[in-house]
Formats: structure tokens, C-alpha cells, sequence
């Protein structure tokens, strides 16, 4: 009997250090042509089969003497591996944006500033964080639901320079409505990714493990 009492004691105990894990923190620098421009942070707060997806993004730059500014706060709400929920506040330059959506039995039911449309079951939001992104030929956007046509290519491992050293990563390259190169390390989190906006080259790239 004593035996099973500790056992049982062990397992609560193993439980509720799961339950009170610390959340992981992915931090990117942003940078165009280089040069820094502003930062994203992504928190995971995993909670066993939830977890909790804050994502804040922050950039500021000048172009031809125009001051050009992106805000973005995103909460995505996971279950089982599966994203459920996804509610984004986003100011891109003066435009107000706010999406909410969420994953229905037969489709996404997603809501743009009070404008409801619905997206395909299959489809997945652009949440570049994670690999599961690179797994979806149909996505949407994250600031306001875009409809995208997808076509993801695994080009291998890299070796490439993020939190200050060399580190191996699996690299995606997504052409179609979206154009991305993608690097992932082995935990499936997103390394670096580059892309061009307006013209000029945009890196998001890795500070911290």
C-alpha cells in the first residue's frame, strides 16, 4: 500500500511539474537589407495536450524619408498539436486590423474587422514559428486571413549562423502566393526565415535558444 501511495505521490508530483513547466521564449531580431529594424518574440506556454501561443512583433523603418511602422499581437490556442483558436491585433502602418479565428467541424470560421468568411478545414494560418506550417498547401493569413496557394520544397540541412553560432537546420522553401525560405531546427521552431517586402530584403533570424 505504501508503495502505491508513493508511486501515486510521484506521478502528481511529475503532473504538476509539467503543469508549472517554465514557457519557452523565441526571440527573433528583424532585419531589412541587413540592418535591424524591430523584434518578434513568440512565448510558448504548454499546459499537457494545451498550449498557450503569444506572438508580439514590433518593426520600425524609413524608406525614402517615409517612417513606415508594424505592430503586431497574436494569441493562437493549440490542443493536441492541433491549432484551435487564433485572435490577432495588428497595425501595419496606420491600417487597424483585428481577426479572430477559430476551427470548426467542417471549416475555419475567421472574422476580420466584424466581416465573417469562412476557410477551408484544411487549411492552416501562416504562423510561421513552426514547421507544421511547411506541411500545408492551402494557409491564411495571420493579420487578415489572406487566402493562400502554397507550394512548400524541403531543400535539406543547412548549416546556418543564428544565436551566435553555427547550427543545423532543416530548410523549406514555399513559393506560390507566399514566397518564403524557411529554416527550422530540430525541435520543429522556426530559425530564420527571409522573404522580401516592398522591394527589400527582410530577415527574421534567431537571438535566443
Amino acid at each position: 500500500m505504501l508503495r502505491i501511495m508513493l508511486l501515486s505521490l510521484c506521478g502528481v508530483l511529475a503532473a504538476g511539474a509539467a503543469f508549472g513547466a517554465e514557457p519557452t521564449r523565441l526571440s527573433y531580431e528583424i532585419r531589412k537589407d541587413g540592418a535591424p529594424i524591430g523584434r518578434e518574440d513568440v512565448t510558448l506556454d504548454r499546459r499537457g495536450d494545451d498550449m498557450m501561443v503569444e506572438v508580439e512583433t514590433h518593426s520600425r523603418t524609413t524608406v525614402l524619408f517615409m517612417d513606415f511602422v508594424f505592430d503586431h499581437k497574436r494569441r493562437e490556442e493549440w490542443r493536441g498539436g492541433t491549432l484551435q483558436r487564433l485572435e490577432a491585433d495588428t497595425n501595419d502602418d496606420g491600417t487597424v486590423i483585428r481577426q479572430d479565428a477559430v476551427r470548426g467541424d467542417g471549416a475555419w470560421r475567421v472574422v476580420v474587422n466584424g466581416k465573417a468568411e469562412d476557410r477551408p478545414a484544411n487549411a492552416f494560418p501562416a504562423t510561421l514559428w513552426t514547421a507544421k506550417v511547411a506541411q500545408s498547401p492551402v494557409l491564411f493569413g495571420t493579420i487578415d486571413a489572406a487566402p493562400y496557394q502554397v507550394r512548400v520544397s524541403d531543400k535539406g540541412e543547412d548549416i546556418i549562423q543564428v544565436m551566435g553560432g553555427a547550427v543545423a537546420a532543416r530548410h523549406y522553401r514555399m513559393d506560390g502566393d507566399l514566397e518564403r525560405d524557411l529554416w527550422y531546427g530540430a525541435d520543429g521552431t522556426l530559425l530564420k526565415t527571409t522573404f522580401k517586402r516592398k522591394g527589400f530584403p527582410i530577415e527574421f533570424v534567431r537571438v535566443t535558444r
